[in-house]
């Protein structure tokens, strides 16, 4: 007789705890998942840029510089300002594209047959989500060129997607030996 009063105090015991239990396990399940997948959105969405500088090259008050940008993050960004930071000094990039190299292919008569121009890059970049473009960036009218011995480069950068930030980008190496002088 022990034994069923013992048996059904258990049951009762267990109904009581398994549904109450029950309620407080899943709104803490709910919560816990629900906080795990706003992190893992923000993470996915946040601004991840990457930018670096495939090649340089110098003249006399001009510096064209062939960058890539990385757009990492899962939403379409901006590139509204591309600035060099050198000196205390701060010099924007020409927004406009601008004709950096044409090409002209010509027959044995003379006449034109294909022309190939490269422009520097318009400003603002569009860059897709998970997407990456390429090209130059000019800056014309400087008052001083980098130095030969320079292995890195200051910017600061400005996008739609929150405020702008400052980098430091690795030179090429041996870029100093490609520049003309003029």
């Amino acid at each position: 007789m022990l034994f069923v009063a013992d048996a059904v105090s258990a049951s009762q015991d267990l109904s009581v705890i398994s549904l109450d239990t029950l309620v407080d396990i899943a709104g803490v399940l709910g919560f816990v998942l629900s906080v795990a997948g706003w992190i893992s959105t923000w993470i996915k969405n946040r601004k991840r840029l990457k930018i670096f500088i495939l090649d340089i090259k110098a003249y006399k008050d001009v510096v064209f510089l062939l960058m890539v940008f990385e757009n990492k993050s899962r939403l379409p960004i901006a590139i509204t300002r591309v600035a060099l930071l050198m000196n205390g000094r701060t010099i924007e990039c020409t927004p406009i594209p601008q004709t950096i190299w044409r090409k002209v292919d010509r027959d044995k008569s003379g006449s034109v047959i294909d022309v190939d121009n490269e422009k520097s890059l318009r400003i603002p970049i569009q860059l897709q989500e998970l997407g990456a473009i390429s090209g130059q960036i000019l800056f014309e009218h400087l008052p001083e060129l980098p130095e030969d011995a320079a292995t890195s480069l200051n910017f600061l950068i400005a996008t739609n997607r929150g405020k702008a930030f400052q980098t430091t980008l690795e030179l090429p190496e041996g870029w100093a030996s490609r520049r003309i002088p003029y």
